[in-house]
């Protein structure tokens, strides 16, 4: 019996022996990593690392899987090429072959040509040229297990990331405001980065989230380990404007990060300038007012005005987080005030969340050359860069008070 079961498996493997595409198919299959390579008429068009599958097929053919490659408008989805024939080589390397495929990816068709490649030793080479759905030029895709990222893909890999800071909007050197926000810094498949920049400001200064892509980054020759950001020009088209940026620079080094940049939004006539850091500490509410407020000041007594001028203030934040109030010389005659500065004004924020901050101080004495004032009920609201202050100031002997009431939305707007 034993015999007969022998001759029978023997008889069996010589009537059907293995097909050698078969057997060829299935030495190839299993999963390959490698860096993809993506150019367009001889111009690199991005690199990424990624992991081919290859599957055999009954019918002695393989099946390539590509995952997702590329970015921006070269981005397409993963792809499959079906019926790639594979023939063996006497010295022990598999060639894959098929002049061309159409495949899907995504809602896209994918015309290829040229698919060629070879297997070596657990190791892989495949090219192809590839046109996704009516784009007018092919793609060359170049997918190998032994090469390197370039330098440039390195260094965006090394400086990707999230980054956590303040970010200062200022026009003509006076700041708008500023906010703390996460910056995500995400490395392109060319080597570059894309910057995403969340949504910020309020009022006239809101700005919708956006994404700065193709920004360079180099290294510092001094062995710092200090990268550099830049990028001359740049348009980002959002859903409400198009936002018009140029000189981005910046610099990363040890996880913190510095970003400057100008963007114009839509039609304004001057560009504002975007100031990022992250070891910026957020202004306190004094800092946040300070500033020069232009507006028109009255002076009254019992209710009667003694005449009014305009005049310019100065806040100014102290290091305690008060403010001082620098108020220039005013009025004539008997009702001439010397210059004076009134010291540890307290600063408080609404609760309503509408970027209102309260200015409030009970008593103060400020003395001067000629007189000492008295000043009590100090009281003042300062939003959107418009400011109102109103006081009670006793100049010397005066038996009753000056109330100053100062309105920047009186005449000129503040600054």
């Amino acid at each position: 019996m034993a015999i007969a079961a022998l001759c029978t498996v023997a008889c069996s493997e010589e009537d059907n022996p293995k097909n050698p595409q078969q057997e060829a198919a299935e030495a190839v299959q299993g999963s390959y990593s490698g860096l993809m390579t993506m150019s367009v008429s001889g111009t690199s068009a991005g690199e990424s690392e990624m992991t081919v599958q290859i599957s055999a097929e009954d019918n002695g053919t393989v099946t390539v899987a590509f995952p997702a490659l590329g970015s921006g408008s070269m981005q397409l989805e993963a792809f499959s090429v079906t019926g790639v024939t594979v023939s063996a080589s006497d010295n022990g390397s598999y060639t894959l072959s098929k002049e061309s495929f159409e495949a899907t990816a995504g809602d896209l068709t994918v015309t290829g040509s040229n698919l060629a490649g070879t297997i070596s030793s657990g190791e892989a080479r495949i090219t192809m040229d590839i046109t996704p759905g009516s784009m007018p030029m092919s793609i060359t895709c170049t997918f190998d297990t032994q090469a390197e990222p370039t330098a440039e893909t390195v260094l965006a890999d090394m400086v990707a990331g999230e980054y956590t800071g303040l970010m200062d909007m200022s026009v003509s050197g006076n700041s708008q405001g500023s906010s703390e926000m996460t910056l995500t810094l995400a490395a392109a498949d060319d080597g570059t980065l894309t910057i995403s920049v969340p949504a910020m400001g309020s009022g006239a200064m809101a700005m919708p989230a956006f994404d700065i892509t193709g920004v360079t980054v180099s290294e510092s020759e001094n062995g710092d380990a200090t990268y550099t950001l830049t990028l001359d020009e740049f348009t980002v088209p959002t859903e409400s404007l198009t936002l018009t940026g140029s000189s981005l620079t910046g610099t990363v080094n040890d996880g913190q990060m510095k970003l400057t940049m100008n963007i114009q939004p839509g039609a304004m006539p001057m560009a504002i300038t975007f100031t990022f850091d992250t070891q910026a500490q957020e202004p306190s509410m004094a800092e946040t007012v300070a500033g020069e407020y232009t507006g028109l000041m009255d002076m009254s007594v019992s209710g009667n005005s003694q005449g009014s001028s305009e005049m310019t203030l100065t806040l100014a934040a102290a290091d305690d987080g008060t403010l001082t109030i620098s108020v220039p010389a005013m009025g004539s005659g008997a009702m001439a005030m010397p210059a004076f500065d009134i010291t540890g004004v307290t600063v408080s924020e609404s609760e309503n969340g509408d970027a209102t901050y309260t200015l409030t101080l009970d008593e103060f004495t400020v003395p001067t050359e000629s007189l000492t004032l008295t000043g009590s009920s100090l009281t003042g609201t300062v939003n959107d860069g418009q400011m109102k202050l109103a006081m009670n100031i006793k100049p010397g002997a005066m038996p009753m008070a000056i109330t100053f009431t100062f309105d920047t939305q009186d005449t000129a707007q503040g600054e």
